[in-house]
């Protein structure tokens, strides 16, 4: 079983039956009116790390370069590219994590939160971040002067295996942790000079349960796939305010998938045999990822239908509004954080980033959501 990334020296993401209506950029009516599929070759981008779409634009970050390039909503027109790895002002250890503003860009990276204007000209930085913070693998959020996280935290046993909800103060002194611990989806950072912890045997889940958050509008999104579907909502305090629950019917992972998946593991993670025993479990998460747009939410499931998974679109109290099979790539379940970085939702419309191997160049899909 092949598994394919969009970083070509680690295997390329999945792309599924694209119908190419355009070659090059397509038009504002293409975008925001029609139900079929798009198709935008993007010839600036050769390894993108992710996808952010903000009122006006569609921002992709480069992650070799670490540049971010942006789109026109209005056209699909190449507006420009701002920002590079560097350690100067405005420049990132590594690809940043993108998020839009009124009127601005915030930039989360490798110690770094960094404010750009909507158009991409550099404004301020903040440096000090706790290095719990930069090592988890999930990204920042601001949210009412202060900063959201989910950084690592210690086990009972000492290990950095688990992350949990977390506001910060401006200078990140922390205030409260909001969600019980969760697991990394990232491996913890190694241990300190001259230590003889060594990494244990024990189990490694290739599909692994759902952990993610999302700060819109002045609330925290939480969702939870140990609780089954499950997406808590907390104010800017870190209070509960409601927890939506669906009750889904379980999919199960048939035998011939768990038997390749496991078979792909061990070919592939040859070196890692005498360290972990890999484990598929007998059903896949209730959800693998969200977006909030607006008043909506919408949770992508592992139910699929002609290789399209579905999106449960619902309103913000948590009821149903319309269910579709509209999402084409095939999730990491390793690592499901990598999913979330290749899509945004942004008024109904689904974009995705992938890399086409037969034309051996990275493709802009844009499909309304029905």
């Amino acid at each position: 079983m092949k598994r394919r990334r969009i970083d070509k020296r680690s295997g390329r993401m999945l792309f599924i039956g694209a119908i190419l209506l355009a070659i090059g950029l397509i038009s504002a009516e293409g975008i925001a009116g029609q139900e079929r599929e798009n198709v935008v070759v993007l010839k600036e981008v050769v390894n993108p790390s992710s996808i952010t779409v903000s009122s006006d634009r569609i921002s992709i970050v480069e992650g070799r370069s670490g540049e971010i390039f942006m789109y026109s909503l209005n056209g699909g027109r190449f507006l420009g590219k701002f920002g590079r790895t560097g350690q100067g002002p405005g420049e990132f250890d590594r690809a940043p994590h993108l998020i839009p503003q009124p009127g601005e860009w915030i930039a989360i990276s490798f110690g770094k939160v960094i404010y750009f204007s909507e158009t991409g000209e550099f404004r301020r930085e903040v440096k000090i971040l706790p290095a719990d913070l930069m090592f988890s693998g999930y990204p920042i959020f601001p949210l009412a002067g202060r900063y959201v996280g989910f950084p690592f935290i210690r086990d009972e046993d000492g290990k950095m295996l688990s992350c949990v909800g977390r506001i910060y103060e401006e200078d990140w002194k922390p205030v409260v942790d909001f969600t019980p611990p969760f697991p990394s989806p990232t491996p913890p950072p190694p241990p300190p000079p001259g230590s003889n912890i060594k990494p244990p045997k024990e189990d490694f889940l290739l599909i692994k349960d759902y952990s993610s958050g999302i700060v819109a509008g002045n609330r925290i999104y939480f969702a939870d796939s140990r609780k089954g579907f499950s997406i808590s909502v907390f104010d800017t305090q870190g209070r509960p305010v409601r927890e939506i629950r669906l009750e889904e019917k379980p999919v199960p992972i048939e035998r011939k998938y768990r038997q390749d998946l496991i078979a792909d593991w061990r070919e592939n993670m040859k070196k890692y045999l005498d360290i972990y025993n890999p484990v598929v479990p007998e059903v896949f998460p209730a959800l693998f990822a969200f977006r909030v747009d607006g008043a909506e939410i919408h949770a992508l499931t592992p139910r699929r239908k002609n290789g399209l998974y579905e999106i449960i679109t619902l309103n913000l109290e948590g009821k149903i509004l319309r269910r579709s099979f509209a999402f084409p790539l095939e999730p990491t379940w390793d690592y499901l954080v990598e999913v979330n970085n290749q899509f945004d939702i942004r008024n109904g419309i689904l974009y995705t980033i992938s890399y086409n191997e037969e034309k051996e160049r990275v493709e802009l899909r844009i499909a309304t959501i029905k």
